[in-house]
């Protein structure tokens, strides 16, 4: 006997909602699939998003929900049918405003029984969107790990190019949509990995949109921009552009375009009250945006933010910490820093140490701001997102995910390969360890980008070098792949280590990536690799290239002795031959040779 379905019951008049499959479970928020009625009689499939309440709806928890199903709500309501594009070209999936409930009083209930019958009721808050199904799109995560050189390092020459090929479309598609985001006024700092897709029928069949065809073509307008084939999800954690409180100075010079900068108050309150709320996916938090978790976690005496990093961040917090072990060890002993309580104190320190040293860096350079009240803020633009889309590309080279490449370097590497085998409170305390250790490399990313990027591609360590290296050292002398893939690795490697570079105004555009990718997609096509005029850096052909090349149009061009459109010349066959070097002619020596061309006319008429 199966368990009936869930029901989702809103209130008012609207009719209870069968949910018919769970298609994700997050931390916050499960997704169901659910027919709603549709605008003619007939029923359409939705992604109905279910954000669980507490039964404490005054908790910080509650709020925090509350907060984010708001969030999402106004920026979906907001952009939809903005710039008069389709759905079908609009970078954010589409809203039912018909099924959705953000509110607490009262709130949504879903309804729930087990086999034996028995019913649980729990309160949430509801968005129901548009659901892009697993036969039209894949999620970005997923490919991103199905196409990482770790997963294609044993593939012949033919296959690997077209994945090769599949990856760059998808790194283009989601840079495009990001791209058409910031049209929307929209930083979509957390659609990163999970929270983008990707259509199947243009990975499939290799087909690169039209408005990607000439990139350099593209109007530089600020009007609508079409996301040609990838959608973002989930812009609860996105923050609004072009708009700041007039008490705090505006941007600074090195924001060229203020329409494109978000300002992100440090404060909660001023978080809430201007709809601004940014959240990043572990290991893609650019070192700016940390700042902003930093001081939200100084903030927090609740408890219900990560424990071990607001232990890490809160002085109240860890000097109790180490109180309580003071008085559970025996006399005569103290927390050192072998100890738990003496690690997570010394992280502390060192965090906070780097903090200080980046908002000092930042308020030099006017991105750290504050206004006469003593608020502080800061300004954030779509660097941001480079940052995580290169820690991306990062991860794709280097075969494994930063976080696990730095908690491998933590002595951790025993947990994660145990991970199925632990219980779900050490999971949690290992999830927290995994944001702590983020938290302190992204704030002293300027001491650490070297260790882990260059330019050639993503620094190997001993567990990614069993797993990628192959691919980036050895196989790019093989025959068969010399001639194009160690300049597909150098593109790719470059962009990635500007990508993350510690200073955001050196990381570049969103726009200047496109093209560097649409270029290595042409350049990556069987055929077509000649020539790729205007398409970036990555359309420029190597010497060896230009050398074959030259060969070949020279060689194919003779026709009886002359080239086609150009005057007639005489192949000799002596092409590659040394020849002797003419004899310099020198001034000085004029009229010596006049003298003797005199004297060998007298020799030769009194001969």
């Amino acid at each position: 006997m199966t368990a009936p379905l869930p029901i989702l019951q809103l209130p008012g008049d609207t009719p209870d909602l069968e949910l018919t499959k769970l298609l994700d479970i997050g931390s916050s928020a499960n997704v169901y699939v659910a027919f709603i009625p549709g605008p003619t009689g007939t029923t359409i499939p939705a992604a109905i998003k279910l954000l669980k309440l507490p039964d404490d709806h005054s908790t910080a928890w509650a709020q925090q929900q509350l907060t984010s199903a708001q969030m999402e709500e106004r920026r979906l309501r907001a952009v939809r049918g903005a710039g008069h594009l389709s759905s079908q070209h609009s970078p954010f999936v589409a809203i039912y405003t018909s099924y959705r409930h953000t509110t607490k009083d009262p709130p949504a209930t879903l309804i729930t029984r087990d086999e034996q019958g028995r019913i649980r009721e729990e309160k949430c808050l509801a968005i129901a969107m548009e659901l892009l199904s697993g036969d039209k799109w894949v999620n970005l995560n997923r490919l991103l790990r199905s196409h990482s050189f770790k997963a294609l390092v044993h593939r012949d020459a033919t296959t690997l190019r077209q994945d090769l090929s599949r990856l760059v479309l998808a790194l283009l598609l989601t840079i495009r949509a990001h791209r058409a985001a910031v049209r929307h006024g929209i930083v979509g700092l957390d659609n990163i990995k999970k929270d983008v897709f990707i259509r199947k029928e243009l990975l499939d069949n290799l087909n690169l949109p039209h408005s990607l065809q000439r990139p350099a073509t593209t109007p530089t307008s600020t009007g609508p921009l079409p996301s040609e084939g990838a959608k973002l999800i989930d812009l609860a954690n996105s923050v609004s552009l072009g708009w700041h409180p007039p008490s705090f100075p505006p941007p600074p010079p090195t924001f060229a375009n203020k329409a494109k900068v978000a300002f992100v108050p440090l404060d909660e309150g001023g978080k809430r009250h201007h709809h601004q709320w940014p959240v990043g996916t572990c290991g893609a938090i650019a070192p700016e945006l940390q700042l902003v978790y930093k001081h939200s976690f100084e903030e927090d005496t609740s408890g219900n933010l990560w424990n071990d990093t607001a232990l890490c961040m809160n002085r109240a917090k860890a000097n109790s910490f180490l109180d309580r072990m003071r008085e559970l060890l025996p006399p005569g002993r103290q927390p050192h820093l072998g100890s738990a309580a003496g690690e997570w104190h010394s992280r502390y320190l060192a965090t906070i140490r780097t903090a200080n040293e980046l908002e000092e860096t930042l308020k030099l350079k006017g991105v750290m701001v504050r206004d006469a009240e003593g608020k502080q803020g800061i300004y954030i633009d779509e660097a941001a997102v480079l940052w995580g889309l290169g820690m991306d590309m990062g991860d794709v080279m280097r075969g494994e995910d930063f976080i696990k490449t730095v908690m491998c370097e933590e002595g951790l590497q025993d947990k994660l390969l145990g991970w199925r085998h632990l219980s779900d409170l050490d999971k949690e305390q290992l999830k927290q360890k995994w944001h702590s250790f983020d938290m302190l490399r992204s704030l002293s990313w300027s001491r650490h980008h070297q260790r882990y990027f260059s330019k050639a591609g993503p620094v190997l360590t001993d567990s990614s070098r069993q797993r990628a290296g192959s691919l980036l050292q050895d196989r790019q002398h093989e025959p068969a792949l010399s001639t194009w893939l160690p300049h597909t690795i150098n593109v790719l490697g470059d962009m990635a280590y500007r990508m993350t570079s510690p200073a955001a105004e050196d990381r570049g555009t969103l726009e200047g990536g496109e093209k560097d990718l649409v270029g290595l997609f042409h350049y990556l096509q069987p055929g077509r690799r000649a020539w790729v005029k205007s398409l970036g850096k990555a359309a420029i052909p190597t010497v060896e290239e230009l050398r074959r090349q030259e060969e070949r149009t020279w060689r194919g061009k003779w026709a009886g002795g002359a080239v086609r459109d150009a005057k007639p010349r005489v192949d000799t066959g002596l092409r590659g031959l040394r020849g002797r070097r003419p004899l310099e002619r020198r001034a000085g020596n004029a009229g010596l040779r006049g003298d003797m061309v005199k004297r060998e006319r007298g020799w030769k008429r009194y001969f």
